[in-house]
């Protein structure tokens, strides 16, 4: 039996680097030289499958992706202290050992009433560790002054479900839908730092922040064929969200004993965004199609900002390999 599959792989990179030197002559006091180097990629790979053939009365699609996030930022300065007639150095670095993305969801399209309807549902988690590592020489020499180990996770799940409604209204399609969404991020750090002057050997800090987001988008959108084969949108969406927050900022002594907890929590917030978007696409040829899209939006708390409070446009160009 055939099974139409469908597998992507994609590589998503950036980065830069950043110098800075001055020096004077004499050599003064904080002459020297600063270096900041980031670099991120992430691979992913993305299948689906229909499994229509396999299940006639249940002409379900399933999809999944998985990716890897790869970040390597590095930040080192050098510079002259007349105090001492040396050179301090200090660099940071930070990467993202462990760090996935992950992601899983189901199709269902069906008939009611005549009208093509679509059910889904999608789960989502993000997890990216971070450990960043900062030392500090004031003295230049084998033993670092500073040496800080900061590890942090951000680890982010959401569950998104739905349906949409297609009604063909001449050469045009009108579609409709409601959609639910539920995102869970958690965000914690811990730091120590054993050698800084006045700070008791081994002293630890945590920070926990604790985040919920329920959103209820209701959106709808209609796109008609236009002139020399240019193909227009038109969409309005309306999302209302309820967010919940709580902090923990915890200090320990020596011997990871607490000694002090600050706690925030923020009681639940209402708020509505409003989302008008126009798209245009071209078929150029049968591998080749242009899209743009404009977008505007516009929030009614915690700030209203109108509906021309956040403008953003996106083109691409596809090609079909065939």
């Amino acid at each position: 039996m055939f099974l139409p599959v469908a597998v992507r792989y994609t590589l998503a990179a950036g980065g830069g680097m950043n110098s800075h030197e001055f020096w004077t002559t004499p050599k003064a006091n904080n002459d020297g030289l600063q270096r900041c180097e980031t670099y991120a990629y992430e691979h992913t790979i993305a299948a689906g499958v229909h499994l229509g053939q396999l299940i006639p009365i249940l002409p379900i699609e399933v999809f999944g992706s998985f990716g890897i996030p790869i970040v390597n930022s590095t930040y080192m300065e050098s510079a002259w202290n007349a105090g001492n007639s040396k050179f301090y150095f200090e660099s940071t670095t930070m990467t993202v050992p462990g760090a996935y993305n992950i992601s899983v969801g189901a199709r269902l399209p069906f008939e009611m009433i005549g009208l093509p309807v679509f059910i889904f549902g999608q789960y989502t988690i993000n997890n990216l560790p971070a450990v960043i590592a900062s030392q500090r020489d004031n003295d230049a020499d084998d033993t670092a002054d500073r040496n800080v180990i900061i590890n942090r996770l951000t680890n982010k799940q959401a569950i998104e479900g739905g349906f949409s409604v297609n009604l063909k209204i001449g050469q045009g399609l009108l579609v409709g839908g409601v959609a639910g969404n539920w995102v869970l991020t958690n965000i914690s750090a811990t730091d120590s730092d054993p050698n800084v002057a006045g700070w008791s050997l081994g002293v630890y800090d945590s920070f926990t922040y604790i985040s919920t987001v329920i959103s209820l988008p209701i959106y709808i959108a209609y796109e008609h064929p236009l002139f020399w084969g240019f193909v227009g949108r038109a969409g309005l969406t309306y999302t209302p969200t309820w967010t919940q927050s709580e902090a923990y900022d915890c200090d320990y002594n020596a011997n990871k004993v607490l000694t002090t907890e600050r706690r925030v929590i923020t009681p639940t917030l209402a708020g509505t965004t409003i989302a008008v978007s126009l798209g245009l696409n071209k078929q150029l040829s049968d591998a080749l199609s242009f899209d743009m899209v404009v977008r505007q939006t516009g929030s009614t708390a915690p700030a209203y900002e109108g509906i021309l409070g956040m403008f953003a446009t996106q083109m691409t160009v596809n090609w079909l390999f065939k």
